[in-house]
C-alpha cells in the first residue's frame, strides 16, 4: 500500500516523511521550519499559510538543515536564517513558481 499523502493543513508535529514526501506529487507546497524558530516568526509563517491554504502544508521539521524551507516536487528553497519580509516574500515566490506542478497534478482551488 502506498503511503497516504497529507491533507492540506498546518500541523503541530512533524509528520512521517513517507507521508509528506508523497504529498508533493500532486503539486503541494510544504513550508517546513525548525522548531527553535521563535514563536513570533512561526506565527508570521502561519499568517502567510492562512492567506492561501490550497495545496499548502506547514509543519515543524528539525531533520531539515534550514531555519525555514519551502519544498515542492524536486525543488527546495532553504533559508539559513529568518529574515522577516524577505523570507515571506521568497516563500510566496516559490509557491507561485511551483504549486500544482507535480507529476500527478490535482486541481487547486
Amino acid at each position: 500500500t502506498p503511503p497516504t499523502p497529507l491533507a492540506d493543513g498546518a500541523y503541530i508535529a512533524t509528520p512521517s516523511p513517507l507521508n509528506f514526501v508523497h504529498s508533493l506529487e500532486p503539486g503541494r507546497i510544504e513550508i517546513q521550519y525548525h522548531s527553535d524558530l521563535p514563536e513570533a516568526d512561526q506565527l508570521e509563517l502561519l499568517g502567510l499559510y492562512d492567506q492561501d491554504r490550497t495545496g499548502m502544508i506547514m509543519f515543524p521539521n528539525d531533520d531539515q538543515p534550514y531555519a525555514v524551507a519551502a519544498t515542492a516536487w524536486t525543488q527546495t528553497m532553504g533559508c539559513d536564517k529568518w529574515e522577516d519580509a524577505k523570507t515571506l516574500d521568497a516563500i510566496r515566490a516559490f509557491k507561485s513558481a511551483y504549486r500544482a506542478r507535480g507529476p500527478e497534478p490535482i486541481a487547486m482551488g
